[in-house]
């Protein structure tokens, strides 16, 4: 391809997994070898960036400094099959719409396929040139050739406001619809949402949250693994543009059948990995039982700099697995560090070693985590074990 394929990821209400979905297409595209970025559309929330622990030197801002490839984070960084372009690091900024477009261009030229996790649209928001349906989105959609993958729940108001907005959007020739079953829902079947969608959108079929669902998020993983992706994502793919024998080499398809992973093979490795956590926590809890706080914190980051499912092991629960404290206590430690080091806290719960470790810090976040952790022992009488008078001792690393 000449030009990247754009999509859009997008939906007419929350809580129904546009940024997991995103980020799954983005992964399957990219298993299916076409160079793939993946761009963090959701200004103020910014969910790509969270769950996949991207650091704040990481914007789009820095694209028109550093350059676009500067920008990116790649696979490597990401655990994925595609690269990202992280959101702004200013999300009210003035300039935003016009960064996107730019930025989403300049990748058309460098990649295969782009996926955009963008937020809710609604009618109002379509109509609105600052906002970024309106701004980015519909100038895309209507003039650049992008299309839109619409995610649309069938609970009463998810169904509505899906709905609402697919007719101000008005455009069934640019837009596949899927739908979403929570779990224990039954499905509605495809009939239903072909009426419901009729001169609205493409039916795509229906993303059903099971028990695999489930394990594929709880290890953290990007993505399916090739050959096992659901009939929908299979399905968006394909009307991405993705060579439907890409996931049968034998007919002639361009991946070696030796890539292709076994059918349960990310299954097990997501297993795996929950067990490497598993029994790295356990072990940590042992040693500190036996009053060996040292080795206890200090062998668990040590090993961590060689394993990548201990990378992934959030920080509150190695100081909950160390210390024995209530999860609430971990999640404000991890607050009160993630605020020294210039981090909003709203991502503490989600910080990770990975975070803690980055050793472009040289150290200073996981100083801040010690620290927080320690101004908030009690001694034998309740009191605090210590003290720290004075400024904040990180301002002078954020001014």
């Amino acid at each position: 391809m000449t030009q990247a394929a754009i999509t859009f990821v997008t939906g007419g209400s929350g809580g129904i997994g546009k940024s997991t979905a995103a980020r799954m297409l983005a992964h399957a595209l990219g298993s299916a070898r076409l160079r793939t970025a993946l761009v963090d559309g959701n200004p103020g929330q910014q969910s790509q960036r969270a769950w996949l622990n991207v650091p704040d030197s990481k914007a789009l801002e820095y694209a028109f400094v550093d350059g676009l490839q500067s920008a990116l984070v790649r696979p490597r960084d990401t655990g994925g099959m595609f690269a990202l372009l992280a959101g702004p690091a200013d999300p009210h900024s003035r300039d935003m719409t016009h960064d996107y477009l730019e930025a989403v261009i300049g990748l058309r030229a460098m990649c295969d396929m782009i996926v955009v996790d963008a937020d809710r649209v609604d009618g109002r928001l379509w109509d609105d040139p600052a906002s970024f349906a309106g701004g980015v989105m519909r100038p895309m959609v209507e003039t650049g050739g992008a299309r839109i993958l619409f995610r649309i729940g069938q609970s009463g108001s998810q169904t509505d406001d899906g709905l609402a907005a697919l007719d101000a959007i008005r455009r069934p020739d640019r837009i596949r619809a899927v739908a979403v079953a929570p779990p224990g829902v039954k499905p509605w079947p495809a009939r239903r949402w072909r009426a419901l969608l009729d001169g609205l959108a493409e039916y795509g079929g229906v993303d059903e949250w099971d028990e695999a669902s489930r394990r594929l998020i709880d290890s953290h993983a990007c993505g399916w693994a090739h050959g096992m992706e659901p009939d929908w994502l299979r399905g968006a793919c394909i009307w991405m543009g993705v060579d439907p024998h890409a996931w049968n080499p034998a007919e002639g398809g361009t991946i070696m059948a030796a890539m292709v992973p076994d059918a349960m093979s990310g299954v097990q490795a997501a297993r795996d990995a929950n067990l490497i956590r598993a029994e790295a926590l356990v072990a940590v809890r042992a040693k500190a039982e036996r009053g060996d706080f040292t080795h206890a914190l200090s062998d668990l980051l040590r090993d961590a700099l060689g394993s990548r499912p201990l990378l992934r092991l959030h920080i509150w629960r190695v100081e909950q697995a160390a210390f024995d404290n209530r999860t609430a206590t971990c999640k404000r430690h991890a607050r009160i560090a993630a605020g020294w080091c210039g981090v909003d806290g709203a991502r503490a719960g989600s910080l990770t070693l990975a975070w803690l470790l980055d050793e472009r810090t040289g150290g200073a976040r996981l100083a801040a985590w010690l620290l927080a952790i320690s101004l908030d022992m009690r001694d034998a009488h309740g009191g605090h074990a210590f003290r720290l008078s004075g400024p904040d001792p990180f301002a002078h690393v954020r001014s």
